[in-house]
Protein backbone atom coordinates (compact mmCIF):
# COMPACT_ATOMS: atom_id res chain seq x y z
CA UNK A 1 0.00 0.00 0.00
CA UNK A 2 1.64 3.15 -1.14
CA UNK A 3 1.99 6.23 1.98
CA UNK A 4 -0.01 8.81 2.08
CA UNK A 5 1.80 12.36 0.98
CA UNK A 6 1.08 13.38 4.62
CA UNK A 7 3.32 10.68 6.07
CA UNK A 8 5.96 10.77 3.94
CA UNK A 9 5.90 14.94 2.73
CA UNK A 10 6.87 18.06 5.17
CA UNK A 11 4.78 16.67 7.82
CA UNK A 12 6.38 13.78 8.55
CA UNK A 13 10.11 15.49 8.07
CA UNK A 14 8.56 18.33 10.82
CA UNK A 15 7.46 15.50 13.07
CA UNK A 16 10.36 13.68 13.07
CA UNK A 17 12.24 16.79 14.34
CA UNK A 18 9.45 17.69 17.14
CA UNK A 19 10.47 13.89 18.06
CA UNK A 20 14.45 14.63 17.88
CA UNK A 21 13.94 17.39 20.07
CA UNK A 22 11.29 16.06 22.39
CA UNK A 23 12.67 12.45 22.83
CA UNK A 24 12.24 10.72 26.40
CA UNK A 25 16.09 10.69 26.78
CA UNK A 26 18.88 12.50 28.30
CA UNK A 27 20.34 13.67 24.85
CA UNK A 28 16.96 16.17 24.82
CA UNK A 29 18.45 18.26 27.77
CA UNK A 30 21.29 19.46 25.03
CA UNK A 31 18.97 19.27 22.53
CA UNK A 32 16.22 21.58 24.28
CA UNK A 33 18.95 24.08 25.02
CA UNK A 34 19.91 24.37 21.56
CA UNK A 35 16.67 24.47 19.76
CA UNK A 36 15.29 27.24 22.66
CA UNK A 37 18.28 29.33 21.87
CA UNK A 38 18.21 29.40 18.30
CA UNK A 39 14.55 29.65 18.09
CA UNK A 40 14.82 32.64 20.54
CA UNK A 41 17.72 34.02 18.30
CA UNK A 42 15.03 33.44 15.26
CA UNK A 43 12.11 35.27 16.91
CA UNK A 44 14.86 37.70 18.51
CA UNK A 45 15.72 38.62 14.70
CA UNK A 46 11.96 38.20 12.67
CA UNK A 47 11.67 42.39 12.95
CA UNK A 48 14.82 41.99 11.03
CA UNK A 49 13.35 40.28 8.41
CA UNK A 50 10.50 42.46 8.31
CA UNK A 51 12.81 44.79 8.12
CA UNK A 52 13.87 43.81 4.91
CA UNK A 53 10.90 43.33 3.32
CA UNK A 54 9.88 46.48 3.90
CA UNK A 55 13.00 47.65 2.64
CA UNK A 56 11.95 45.97 -0.51
CA UNK A 57 8.42 47.42 -0.51
CA UNK A 58 10.33 50.80 0.43
CA UNK A 59 12.22 50.19 -3.07
CA UNK A 60 9.75 49.77 -5.44
CA UNK A 61 7.25 52.04 -4.20
CA UNK A 62 9.95 55.06 -4.42
CA UNK A 63 10.74 54.74 -7.49
CA UNK A 64 14.86 53.53 -8.13
CA UNK A 65 14.59 55.76 -11.91
CA UNK A 66 17.74 58.79 -10.71
CA UNK A 67 19.21 56.53 -7.87
CA UNK A 68 23.00 55.81 -8.20
CA UNK A 69 24.34 52.23 -8.72
CA UNK A 70 25.61 52.59 -4.96
CA UNK A 71 21.54 52.46 -3.77
CA UNK A 72 21.63 49.03 -5.43
CA UNK A 73 24.71 47.46 -3.50
CA UNK A 74 23.93 49.10 -0.51
CA UNK A 75 20.42 48.06 -0.56
CA UNK A 76 21.32 44.30 -1.20
CA UNK A 77 23.81 44.46 1.47
CA UNK A 78 21.41 45.84 3.65
CA UNK A 79 18.46 43.30 2.82
CA UNK A 80 20.88 40.06 3.29
CA UNK A 81 22.58 41.66 6.63
CA UNK A 82 18.98 41.62 7.97
CA UNK A 83 17.80 38.53 6.80
CA UNK A 84 20.81 36.22 7.12
CA UNK A 85 20.20 36.04 11.52
CA UNK A 86 16.87 35.25 11.18
CA UNK A 87 18.02 32.72 8.40
CA UNK A 88 20.65 31.15 10.10
CA UNK A 89 18.55 30.53 13.12
CA UNK A 90 16.10 28.66 12.00
CA UNK A 91 18.44 26.82 9.60
CA UNK A 92 20.76 25.89 12.60
CA UNK A 93 17.81 24.18 14.32
CA UNK A 94 17.13 21.65 11.45
CA UNK A 95 20.55 21.49 10.22
CA UNK A 96 20.90 19.71 14.09
CA UNK A 97 18.52 17.07 13.43
CA UNK A 98 20.11 16.10 10.04
CA UNK A 99 23.41 15.39 11.55
CA UNK A 100 22.25 13.40 13.90
CA UNK A 101 18.73 11.79 12.55
CA UNK A 102 19.33 11.53 8.76
CA UNK A 103 23.11 10.78 8.89
CA UNK A 104 23.01 7.50 11.48
CA UNK A 105 26.09 6.19 9.15
CA UNK A 106 28.37 8.22 10.37
CA UNK A 107 30.78 7.92 13.81
CA UNK A 108 29.28 10.04 17.21
CA UNK A 109 32.86 11.89 17.16
CA UNK A 110 32.41 13.46 13.35
CA UNK A 111 28.37 14.27 14.68
CA UNK A 112 29.92 15.75 17.47
CA UNK A 113 32.87 17.93 15.40
CA UNK A 114 29.80 18.75 13.39
CA UNK A 115 27.67 19.65 16.18
CA UNK A 116 30.26 22.50 17.61
CA UNK A 117 30.86 23.50 14.06
CA UNK A 118 27.01 24.23 13.71
CA UNK A 119 27.12 26.53 16.99
CA UNK A 120 30.32 27.89 16.86
CA UNK A 121 29.44 28.74 13.25
CA UNK A 122 26.25 30.00 13.10
CA UNK A 123 26.79 32.14 16.23
CA UNK A 124 29.55 33.47 14.11
CA UNK A 125 27.31 34.28 11.15
CA UNK A 126 24.21 35.92 13.31
CA UNK A 127 26.97 38.00 15.25
CA UNK A 128 28.80 39.19 12.07
CA UNK A 129 25.64 40.05 10.13
CA UNK A 130 23.90 41.58 12.76
CA UNK A 131 27.05 43.73 13.21
CA UNK A 132 27.22 44.48 9.32
CA UNK A 133 23.91 45.39 9.48
CA UNK A 134 24.32 48.64 11.65
CA UNK A 135 27.48 49.39 9.68
CA UNK A 136 25.93 49.47 6.24
CA UNK A 137 22.47 51.26 7.76
CA UNK A 138 24.34 53.92 8.65
CA UNK A 139 25.34 54.49 4.82
CA UNK A 140 24.01 57.55 3.82
CA UNK A 141 22.17 56.01 0.38
CA UNK A 142 20.14 54.12 3.08
CA UNK A 143 19.29 57.52 5.17
CA UNK A 144 15.88 58.18 3.74
CA UNK A 145 14.47 54.98 4.75
CA UNK A 146 16.50 54.44 8.15
CA UNK A 147 14.52 57.97 8.58
CA UNK A 148 11.44 57.37 7.33
CA UNK A 149 11.03 53.94 9.66
CA UNK A 150 12.05 56.09 12.22
CA UNK A 151 15.23 53.82 12.92
CA UNK A 152 18.06 56.73 13.31
CA UNK A 153 18.81 55.88 17.13
CA UNK A 154 18.92 52.53 16.83
CA UNK A 155 21.28 51.91 13.84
Amino acid sequence: MAETPEKTGKWAYLKGVGRFYFAPELRSVATLFFMIIFAYSAIYYFANAWLALSYIHYTFAGGTVLLNIWHLFFGLAFIITLSFPFLTSLYSIFMLYEIWHIKRDWDVHVRTALTILLIVSSTLIIIFTDVSAHIIGRAPELQSFIQDKNLTGRI
